[in-house]
Formats: structure tokens, sequence, C-alpha cells
């Protein structure tokens, strides 16, 4: 875009909307990726589900500028239908303060909900300068049309967009990592804190039954032996939990 500007002195709509028909999509399909699975809903629009409306939308918000800005259709019709489309991907990822007819927000893991509204402020808020910037699109013929300005107006909103986007994306990821990673230690310490439990009740259970039978009956082999059932009790009620999860994760794919 910077080439064709110095070269021909004029701003290129053309490379410009060919950036955001790929960039836009993607970024209103960041959101199953960050909220997680479970807190997108089965609402349907139209027939479509949430990723059906997002992706509907950027392409009616893209397609409805590029033709107002090309001038093949009337400007402040342009600007009016590509905003049915930008009104679609709010109504489907919801705002900062309501939940979207896609997205559930008490379903939402607390340590995803900060990511999850701050994408949605870039996209009620941030995208606001959009629209400012076709204002002064010359063939769109709404204000006197000043195609630097235009261009500042875009750039600045790619910048805050793009990159926020981004920003907001990994740091969801990676505090869901570590929210995995603080679930995974509790496990192991709760493992952990069963075996020892295990080994105690072991204990007790052979000096409760050596105050009764006596000492003679059990020595150390005896009780490596009622530990040793405790243990093989406690791997078969893990695999069995295990096996259970596995049927589950398989069947939530369908």
């Amino acid at each position: 875009m910077r080439g064709v500007y110095a070269d021909y002195g004029t701003v290129s709509i053309e490379y410009r909307y060919m950036d955001w028909i790929i960039t836009v999509p993607l970024m209103a399909l960041k959101f199953p990726s960050l909220v997680g699975k479970d807190a997108i809903t089965d609402a349907k629009f139209l027939g479509m589900g949430f990723t059906g409306v997002c992706f509907t939308g950027a392409l009616i918000m893209i397609g409805f500028g590029y033709l107002g800005e090309s001038g093949a259709m009337n400007g402040l019709a342009g600007l009016v239908l590509g905003g049915v489309g930008w009104a679609m991907i709010i109504v489907a990822t919801g705002t900062p303060w309501s939940s979207g007819l896609g997205v559930d927000n008490s379903k939402i893991k607390s340590e995803l909900m900060w990511s999850a509204n701050a994408l949605r402020w870039f996209i009620v808020v941030g995208w606001i300068i959009y629209p400012l910037g076709y204002l002064f699109s010359p063939e769109a013929d709404l204000l006197d049309g000043d195609q630097e300005l235009m261009a500042v107006a875009y750039n600045i909103a790619d910048m805050i967009n793009k990159i926020g986007f981004g920003i907001v994306a990994w740091m969801g990821a990676k505090k869901a990592t570590e929210a995995l990673a603080a679930s995974r230690e509790e496990i192991d310490n709760r493992r952990m804190k069963l075996m020892d439990l295990m080994s105690k009740i072991a204990a007790e259970l052979q000096k409760a039954m050596e105050e009764v039978f006596g000492t003679e009956m059990f020595d150390q082999g005896s009780l490596d032996t009622v530990k040793g059932v405790f243990t093989s009790i406690l791997k078969v009620v893990k695999a069995i939990a295990s096996a259970l999860g596995m049927v589950n994760s398989v069947f939530a794919k369908f």
C-alpha cells in the first residue's frame, strides 16, 4: 500500500480490503479458542451457528464497505449495510457488559473472562475507527474526501485492533495454560495425599489386627501386602476414571 501511494500518489483501497478480507474473519473467529467450547451456545440465527454468523457478518461488513468506497454503490448505503455485518458480529460475540447470542458468559472460565471482554471492547469500540475513516473516502462522497485522513484513520485502527487482538489472544492463552498447570498440580497433590492416607489406613489396620490376633501374625511382608491391595484398588479406580474421561471427550466432539 505504501508503494502504491509513493508511486501514484493515491491510497489503494483494493490492497486494504484484500488484507481485511483475510484478517477480520480470523479475528472474529478467535472467540471459540479463547472462551472455551463449553461457552459457545447452540443458538441459531438464520440457520447459522456462532462461527457462521461471525464469518458471514465479517464478509458483509467488508463487502459492502468495499462497494461503497469503490463507487460501485451509494457510499451511505455501503456504510449502513456494512454496519449490519458489524452488528451481526456484536450480537454473536456479545459486549463487555452482556452475553452474546452465541456466547454464554456464565460458562466462560474465570481466567478467560478478562481476555473475552477485552476482545469485545476491540469489536464494539475499537472498530468504530473504521467507519470514521470511511467518512473521508473520496469515492464514498459523504464528507469532503481526503484520502490522507482516511489512510491515517485506517492505519491507526489496524495498529490498535490487530496488535491488540494478538496481545489479548496471547495473554488469554497464557492464563489458560497457567490455570491448566495449576489444576494438574492440584490433582497431583490430592493423589499424593490419598496415597499417604491409604498408607496410614493400612498401618492402622495392621495395628488393630495385631492387637486382636497377636503380633506374630503380621510382619513387614503383610503390611506391604495390605498396602499393595490399596494401591491396586486406587489404580483400578484411576483407570476407570480415565476411560470414562476418554469416552466423554469422544462424544463431546459430536
